[in-house]
């Protein structure tokens, strides 16, 4: 993905990036980024993500593969030509299901929706609990806009992300990634988990610490709390450089 990335640059004559952001997968790719093209990153920033997946990723990650390929119409990827309505749409709602859960978290989950049922349906007949309507509703609208094969393809691409494969490995990778590197986490993530990206800040010559939003939405956090990530990244442009600085009537 970022070697596409790199021949768009080259296309766009852009030789070399000022800073390099994003988060959760956008965070890999940034990650991949200063591994490959170092002379091409002036910065980086990292917002819950990390150089390598965990195990415990890996295997919710795996988790959702599942959902699609035990799902009898995905068809072993050939369902492109099935009638509407044909498709691996059910596979595809859970695996929906089980990465939404894993960008939220439990504080959140029991605040807004303890163990109330949905309207007026019974849990113990049949019925759903309001958190499961909620689940369920997302998987919907992601199945109706997504494609199972195009999640597939990104989830293998998130199981297998390590940029120290091939490179004597993530730590020594990191070691060599001396660029000025801001690390974000946000104190209630539970993929990201806030010590792991603490550990990424240690590793990284160039980071002067873990830089953290606070927010009860767990990992969904970095794209809820705007105005705090905002603010980061414009602090963190200021110290490269101060023509960065944005006024308070700057809209961001």
């Amino acid at each position: 993905m970022c070697a596409a990335e790199a021949k768009l640059a080259d296309r766009l004559g852009v030789r070399r990036w000022a800073l390099i952001a994003g988060a959760s997968f956008g965070g890999n790719r940034v990650m991949e980024w200063a591994a490959s093209y170092p002379e091409r990153t002036g910065a980086i920033a990292v917002l819950v993500s990390g150089p390598a997946t965990t195990a415990e990723q890996i295997a919710y990650a795996h988790f959702q593969k599942q959902a699609i390929m035990q799902d009898p119409k995905w068809r072993g990827g050939n369902y492109y030509d099935a009638d509407d309505g044909q498709g691996p749409h059910r596979g595809l709602g859970l695996a929906r299901e089980i990465a939404h859960l894993t960008y939220r978290c439990a504080p959140e989950l029991d605040t807004r929706f303890g163990r109330l049922p949905q309207g007026s349906e019974d849990p113990l007949h049949g019925g759903r609990y309001a958190v499961a309507s909620y689940f369920d509703y997302h998987a919907y609208k992601l199945a109706m806009r997504f494609d199972a094969n195009s999640y597939l393809t990104i989830t293998q691409a998130f199981i297998t992300h390590d940029i120290g494969r091939g490179r004597g490995g993530t730590d020594a990778m990191l070691a060599r990634l001396t660029m000025p590197a801001l690390v974000v986490d946000v104190d209630s993530d539970r993929l990201f988990y806030p010590d792991y990206m603490q550990t990424l800040a240690d590793k990284l010559p160039g980071s002067n610490g873990v830089v953290t939003v606070h927010s009860r939405h767990g990992h969904d956090g970095f794209l809820i709390e705007n105005d705090q990530v905002a603010e980061i990244l414009t602090d963190f442009l200021t110290l490269l450089d101060p023509k960065y600085a944005l006024s308070a009537e700057t809209p961001i």
